[in-house]
């Protein structure tokens, strides 16, 4: 007779036997404290273990930690119930997770209890869950981020889902729209024709658009586009999104305008996933790269960058995405066919419901061309356009750096101020092309005798500066002279010209003879004014004996303040022209100094003194209201919107205490504050601080106009026109005087202007001089002229009998 052990495994091998044999998942058999007793080979198979590996085992033992904890309570419910079906996961030997679902029991064997449970490998189905609840997850954030509102309905009307735009849109709540029948909102619609139009939908295969009135919660109507979508799968419902007409029913061409971005903007557009990988572009991208969807899809936009942006560039870009969602700037590229260009790259970020990266998106337009003109600007500014080297601007920014150094260092500089004996005479015999000539060639021949990192530069008209560093001795200084003296005394053979000049040589060293560097040129140039006194050909140091030059300066400076106390200075005003029309009702002030001895001086002799010794702030106060007079009488004799230019040091702009406040003076005089035009300097804009821009926002407004004289002489970065309030810009003369059809000064004045314009800015062109200049800038699309092809500046009087005509005559011999 059988024990009752042998029994029960008799019972269980016959389970095991029969089961095994007819089902297609997984079979464990349990004891009542949850040990593996009988696995079928299937089960083990899925877990990866060798047959009956698992016997002895709880059942806790291959389940992952968050799910063994639970093991007892299944247990439990399936006593409960004698059955029970749930989901749980089981631990493969190589530790993955196996997802499965089980289908357990009780069964009683001579009155003991076991568990036998089918499990069924469900990582498919888990998979296939995890697809649709990501596609879901997909469809409801498109959805919800919408624009448009958002509607499911049943086939009778009944809204049964919503979007938080619609919420918006209407001025329900989610919750009262969700008890709301369409007929209750559409206008258009009763409850029999929003049955009838469902109906059209369904039997149309889902897809309509019409346009509706909606009726705000507030009773406000608003129109609305209605588009449908149906399908028989979508369990009854139908789809309805609903775009607000209200602010775009006038402006219908932008929304389709719009609708189209993607595929028909003119920068270019890559969409991104959360790796940064491609997924889609658009046409403007292909025509702009070369590259194709099928390219560039899969691969970062790294793949086609230039060597110039490297791996941390982008990897840079990529965290500041992550941390701060946008990134804006310039990047280097490259063109399928290899070629390089420029983009201004903006990349946003899109993050999903769950505040998740989801994609990134780029938007870029070539900027090649921008960025070569800002370099034509950037070297008209800093380079001499005929000899190729730093011109005034560049000489003093490297001055200043290298001041900075040698001091820091306590070393010394040499500046070495380099005039051309004889050169006026070879360009007044032989013309200014031979003179251009020489001018190169000089440049040439100064260059080769100084070290690499010397400063050679030209300064304008046949003057040469050459910056030595980190002196050691003053022997080094006299070779360098010798060697350039020597090297100008060689004969230029020029074309079938033999030509002989000579060179002199001033000298100031800092900051033994100044460390004011302003002071420091100006010595060097009296030094070298003294080289030419003693015959020329020769270099000259500034010394303590050249002070008679600084004892004329006290003396002009002592005239500028008789001059201020005895009413010598008389403001001049030249016309400002519209070339679109030929009017004049704008002026710029000039002011002009009657000396008593000297006769009239023009203010590039006096105005430099007055900054330095701060004279410029009753001069300036002065012209303003000489000008706020004047301009008062032209308004009522000439033109009401006369207009006249009052220039402002950065010497005035910087005081706070002694200069008149322009818009309390307009004020008290009654005047609009569009009477007068500030005229300012880039130079003022370079390093302007706080004060500076407070000051030109109170210019603003008081209604006063800001205009930047000399326009491309200054700060190249051109980052000030959008950082400051600025109205016109004055194109500078040099500039306009080599206007021709073929020059770069033509194409420098039309980037100008076509950027001004962009921009909202007027445009002045200073020293039209001829009628073909005045031609070829009307046709480039330049607002304004002043110049002497329409007078010189002239006093008030001579002004007046010049705009109506008075002695017409002799006002013209005048102004010529």
């Amino acid at each position: 007779m059988l024990s009752n052990n042998h029994v029960v495994q008799a019972h269980l091998d016959a389970i095991s036997i029969n089961l095994f044999s007819v089902i297609a998942d997984g079979v464990l058999i349990l004891d009542a404290k949850g040990y593996i007793i009988r696995t079928n080979a299937l089960f083990d198979q899925r877990l990866g273990y060798s047959r009956d590996a698992l016997l002895g085992l709880h059942v806790s033992e291959i389940d992952p930690p968050e799910f063994a904890a639970r093991v007892q309570s299944r247990l439990e419910q399936v006593d409960s119930k004698a059955s029970a079906i749930f989901e749980t996961a089981h631990v493969r030997k190589d530790g993955s997770i196996m997802p499965v679902e089980i289908n357990a029991r009780t069964i009683e064997i001579d009155a003991a209890k076991y568990y036998l449970s089918i499990v069924r490998d469900i990582t498919e189905q888990k998979q296939m869950e995890t697809l649709i609840e990501e596609k879901d997850k997909l469809y409801r954030t498109a959805i919800e981020t919408s624009v448009d509102g958002f509607w499911m309905i049943d086939l009778q009307g009944n809204i049964l889902e919503t979007n938080d735009a619609y919420v918006r849109m209407s001025g329900y709540t989610h919750a009262q729209l969700l008890q709301m029948h369409i007929s209750q909102i559409d206008d258009d619609h009763d409850d029999i024709l929003v049955k009838k139009r469902i109906a059209e939908i369904v039997e149309s295969g889902g897809h309509f658009s019409f346009e509706a009135t909606h009726r705000h919660r507030d009773g406000q109507r608003f129109p609305v586009r209605i588009t449908t979508t149906y399908s028989a799968i979508s369990d009854g419902c139908c789809f309805v999104f609903i775009s607000d007409l209200t602010q775009y029913r006038h402006a219908l061409d932008e929304l389709q305008l719009a609708a189209m971005v993607y595929h028909h903007s003119s920068e270019a557009i890559l969409v991104m996933n959360s790796e940064f990988q491609i997924m889609a572009v658009n046409s403007a991208f292909e025509m702009m790269t070369g590259f194709s969807l099928a390219d560039v899809v899969g691969k970062k936009p790294n793949f086609f960058s230039s060597n110039l942006n490297d791996a941390s560039f982008y990897d840079e870009i990529w965290h500041t995405l992550k941390t701060e969602n946008h990134w804006h700037g310039e990047a280097h590229a490259l063109r399928k066919d290899g070629e390089a260009f420029v983009k201004l790259l903006t990349m946003n970020t899109v993050n999903d419901s769950q505040g998740e990266l989801f994609r990134v998106v780029g938007l870029f337009t070539d900027i090649t061309e921008r960025k070569n003109i800002e370099k034509l600007v950037w070297k008209q500014a800093n380079f001499d356009e005929l000899t190729h080297l730093p011109n005034r601007r560049m000489f003093y920014e490297h001055l200043q750096l290298t001041a900075l150094q040698v001091m820091g260092n306590q070393l010394k500089m040499a500046l070495l101020l380099i005039d051309l004996d004889g050169f006026k005479e070879v360009n007044d015999t032989l013309g200014h092309a031979v003179g251009d000539l020489l001018l190169v060639e000089a440049a040439h021949r100064i260059r080769s005798c100084v070290y690499e990192y010397d400063m050679v530069a030209r300064l304008g008209g046949d003057e040469f500066t050459v910056v030595i560093s980190d002196v050691d001795a003053m022997k080094e200084i006299d070779r360098t002279a010798e060697r350039v003296i020597e090297a100008l005394s060689m004969p230029f053979s020029l074309g079938d010209e033999q030509i002989f000049i000579s060179a002199s040589i001033g000298i100031a060293i800092y900051p033994d003879d100044s460390e004011d560097l302003n002071i420091l040129f100006k010595n060097a140039d009296q030094a070298m004014y003294a080289a030419k006194s003693m015959g020329r050909k020769r270099f000259r140091y500034f010394t303590s004996d050249l002070q008679r030059v600084a004892q004329k300066r006290k003396h002009i400076i002592s005239d500028l303040r008789i001059a201020l106390v005895e009413k010598q200075f008389e403001v001049f005003y030249q016309p400002i022209v519209n070339l679109a029309t030929g009017e004049i009702y704008k002026a710029e002030a000039l002011i002009r100094w009657h000396h008593p001895i000297h006769g009239i001086i023009p203010p590039i002799d006096f105005i430099g003194l007055a900054e330095e010794t701060g004279l410029i702030i009753p001069i300036g106060n002065w012209v303003f209201e000489q000008s706020v007079s004047q301009v008062t009488r032209w308004r009522e004799l000439i033109h009401e919107n006369f207009q006249i230019s009052v220039n402002q040091s950065p010497v005035q702009i910087r005081n706070d205490h002694d200069s008149i406040s322009w818009s309390d003076y307009l004020e008290r005089k009654g005047l609009a504050g569009e009477a007068i035009k500030l005229e300012i300097t880039e130079g003022l804009l370079l390093h302007a601080e706080q004060s500076v821009n407070e000051k030109l926002l109170k210019f603003r407004d008081a209604g006063i106009q800001v205009a930047i004289d000399d326009f491309g002489t200054g700060y190249s970065s051109l980052s000030y026109l959008k950082k400051f309030d600025i109205d016109f810009l004055k194109i500078d003369q040099s500039f306009v005087r080599g206007l021709g059809s073929d020059s770069s000064d033509l194409v420098l004045c039309e980037a100008i202007i076509v950027m001004a314009h962009k921009l909202g800015f007027k445009v002045i062109a200073e020293g039209v001089e001829t009628e073909m200049q005045r031609d070829m800038l009307l046709q480039a699309g330049c607002d304004y002229a002043q110049g002497f092809l329409y007078s010189k500046a002239v006093s008030a009087d001579i002004f007046e009998q010049f705009y109506f005509g008075y002695n017409m005559h002799e006002c013209k011999k005048i102004m010529e």
